[in-house]
């Protein structure tokens, strides 16, 4: 991805280098933090020019800055699509009793899946001869979010000839989300690292 979208640090081609291997805590539905693992992305050019030189690349369960799974909060939005709260099924799913905390991801959950529709779209209408728009009307957020992420595996499978990964909805939600919360501005749009998540083998 690095060398043929761009460094997300600096914006150049160049091979990925890794600064470090750190170990981050994530929540399960028992209410635990399982511990994993992050790899820390190390940017010479960026640390030259004085600017951000470090980035931890998160897998696409991992919300930045938190320990709730962004799995478990899109499996809670397919099952209560309108968004609503229903306290234990919700702190069973992400594994938390604070009514707060489960608000918040509900709600920011519901934000990014349109935010994540929107990035989508465009990708979809830039593909003429290889994809479409489905139709959206009648359709709830998270219902879109899934007709899209099948008409772009089989924009994909045209694209490429016929071998090409399904990317679960998840890890286009995870891509914005990653670009909205980062404290710097990444250097690369997002919309072309849904292009690399499709196109190159890089999921």
């Amino acid at each position: 991805m690095f060398l043929l979208h761009g460094c997300i640090l600096c914006g150049e081609k160049h091979p990925l280098k890794i600064h470090a291997y750190v170990t981050r805590g994530i929540r399960s539905r028992k209410e635990e933090n399982i511990e994993i693992i992050i790899i820390v992305a190390y940017c010479k050019t960026a640390k030259e020019r004085g600017d951000q030189y470090t980035k931890r690349l998160l897998p696409h369960f991992v919300i930045p800055e938190c320990n709730i799974d962004l799995e478990n909060v899109l499996q809670y939005i397919v099952i209560y699509p309108d968004g609503s709260v229903n306290f234990d099924e919700a702190s069973q799913m992400l594994g938390t009793q604070d009514i707060r905390t489960i608000r918040k991801h509900i709600v920011r959950g519901m934000k990014m899946i349109k935010k994540t529709n929107l990035t989508a779209s465009e990708i979809l209408a830039i593909l003429p001869g290889f994809a479409s728009l489905p139709a959206h009307e009648g359709k709830l957020p998270i219902e879109y979010l899934e007709d899209q992420a099948d008409e772009l595996f089989a924009a994909a499978k045209r694209i490429i000839g016929g071998r090409a990964d399904f990317i679960m909805p998840v890890q286009y939600v995870h891509v914005v989300y990653t670009f909205r919360k980062a404290r710097s501005p990444l250097k690369i749009p997002s919309n072309r690292v849904f292009h690399a998540l499709l196109l190159d083998d890089t999921s």
